[in-house]
């Protein structure tokens, strides 16, 4: 076989053969055991770059993973270029293989080119779970394996009872006195439109909804209006008392804070529903809320089967 490396010239393309059966091409110089015809080696390999292995019934083209798109492109072509510009037989082609992915037939052509994992079976297994005993790809994966432990006791634990109809009852209602008004939307043809009202609670597995809720937001008053009274009662008479609450009241409703209010945007998605829905969201709906209310505005993305509570409770039971 003939080992190529693709690069890119002054305004055109090069394709220098890489003489793998001279120890100067190597990076590292191989074994002095090896024959000229057996140093085909992974090691010519540069992930920077893409290479061209010709086999003569077999074009390998060799693309390495940090390599660029433009010599990429170029050795695709190529490829299909040695095929049409030698003789070859009728049932050669040009293989791709991404550095990684390599098919074993390509691997077949270098020395030495295998995953297998050497194990050695004279050692014992006390010996080998010792820190120090794995050493290459086997301990990696077994550093990977300790990440990768999950708590499985939650599967084989007794399901939990639901809530009782009353508690989820008051729920509805703690939840749904805050709303003060909720609108809806469902994606048709790539825009989202408002929904009906009627249409509340009827959710199809192939669309995507989105439900804009407003709550108000009790303000917490200050407790020192109580003391005054006091104070003044004991400075004044009984007479001037009657004249001082009603001021106060007067006061009182002249200075009460404006309540607030958050906005909550829930994103519901089917199951057989594409991601675009959310895409679309994110670059329409969700920008005109933000500058409708900014920083009062919260997203909460739900799937199918896995909604949140507190949305289903505005609903009343009828979806």
């Amino acid at each position: 076989p003939k080992l190529y490396k693709v690069g890119l010239g002054l305004g055109y393309l090069e394709l220098p053969q890489i003489n793998y059966r001279l120890s100067v091409e190597h990076k590292k110089r191989p074994a002095v055991d090896l024959s000229p015809e057996m140093r085909l080696l992974q090691s010519l390999l540069d992930t920077k770059s893409v290479y061209i292995l010709d086999c003569w019934s077999e074009v390998f083209i060799w693309i390495g993973r940090k390599s660029s798109r433009l010599v990429r492109a170029a050795a695709l072509k190529l490829g299909q270029e040695l095929c049409s510009v030698l003789h070859r037989p009728k049932h050669a082609m040009v293989i791709r293989n991404l550095e990684g992915t390599e098919c074993q037939v390509f691997k077949s052509r270098f020395k030495n080119w295998d995953d297998v994992l050497k194990v050695d079976y004279t050692r014992n297994a006390e010996a080998v779970h010792q820190p120090g005993g794995l050493s290459g790809k086997v301990q990696k994966d077994a550093k990977k394996k300790d990440q990768l432990k999950a708590d499985l006791t939650a599967l084989f634990l007794p399901r939990q009872p639901p809530m009782p109809l009353s508690e989820a009852e008051q729920l509805m209602e703690e939840w749904n006195e805050d709303l003060d008004g909720m609108e809806g939307f469902v994606l048709e043809n790539k825009k989202f439109t408002r929904l009906p009202e009627e249409e509340f609670g009827h959710f199809y597995t192939q669309d995507c909804y989105v439900f804009l809720c407003r709550y108000w937001i009790p303000v917490e008053t200050e407790e020192d209006e109580e003391e005054k009274k006091k104070k003044r009662r004991e400075e004044g008479g009984a007479e001037g008392e009657e004249k001082d609450e009603e001021e106060e009241e007067v006061a009182e409703e002249e200075k009460q804070p404006e309540e607030d209010f958050q906005c909550v945007v829930y994103f519901w998605q089917g199951r057989e529903a594409s991601n675009m829905g959310w895409l679309t969201f994110t670059f329409s709906l969700q920008k005109k809320f933000e500058n409708l209310f900014p920083g009062k505005l919260e997203v909460v993305r739900m799937t199918q089967q896995q909604e949140n509570p507190k949305f289903l409770s505005h609903f009343k039971r009828k979806f």
